[in-house]
């Protein structure tokens, strides 16, 4: 399985026509979004945008988008959020958390983690793909070089639940890819002139995924 994940898009349309030519060039299987796809504003074309895309599109909500974006995710055909569970075309599942898990700083969409984590645990494995706007903390997740912004409950759970895969976003800064426990995380933001990650997925825990970082 073949995936292209992108974070940060916020409305912008150069952003989007990256991810057009890319998905062209690059022929994924699915395009994953992990979040902030709008800035705050409605911004339906986004959401419209991504849908036409040739390929089935995951997308969660980040802190800059608004309830009503999650409304037209589930409005059109070729967009969803949330859950997909693995097929023999796509032999992982996806789990996507909405929102924006408690940082240092503050959040329009702010989740009660120690719930919601608990609440999707048991979909959780090691043949799962976990996507969520902020990274776990101390990983890809400094801010202007030093602070780190990530969630530490978000941390625990990944070293606890050990999916194969967390992509995530948010800190702008911080596109690249780390492991954590057994855990492969991936800040696929489109900031700082990044285009997001390729991952190759063989679609067995035992099997490192193989991520490559674009830029522009």
């Amino acid at each position: 399985m073949k995936i292209y994940a992108v974070a940060d898009i916020h409305a912008r349309r150069q952003r989007l026509d990256h991810i057009v030519a890319n998905v062209k060039r690059l022929t994924p299987d699915l395009v994953v979004v992990a979040g902030d796809l709008t800035s705050y504003r409605s911004s339906s074309f986004v959401v419209r945008h991504l849908a036409e895309l040739a390929v089935p599109v995951f997308a969660i909500l980040g802190n800059t988008d608004r309830k009503m974006v999650g409304g037209q995710i589930s409005r059109n055909t070729g967009i969803s959020s949330g859950y997909l569970p693995p097929t023999v075309h796509r032999p992982l599942a996806l789990v996507g958390l909405n929102g924006t898990l408690p940082i240092p700083f503050r959040s329009r969409i702010a989740l009660k983690e120690n719930r919601i984590l608990k609440d999707i645990a048991p979909l959780v494995n090691r043949k799962t793909i976990l996507v969520v706007h902020t990274p776990p903390w101390g990983t890809l997740d400094e801010v202007m070089g030093k602070f780190h912004a990530g969630s530490k409950n978000l941390l625990a759970f990944i070293r606890c639940n050990e999916p194969l895969m967390l992509l995530c976003g948010h800190i702008h800064e911080r596109p690249g890819v780390k492991q954590v426990g057994k855990t492969w995380v991936v800040n696929c933001t489109m900031g700082h002139g990044s285009q997001g990650a390729l991952i190759h997925c063989r679609g067995s825990a035992s099997n490192r995924p193989e991520v490559q970082m674009l830029t522009s």
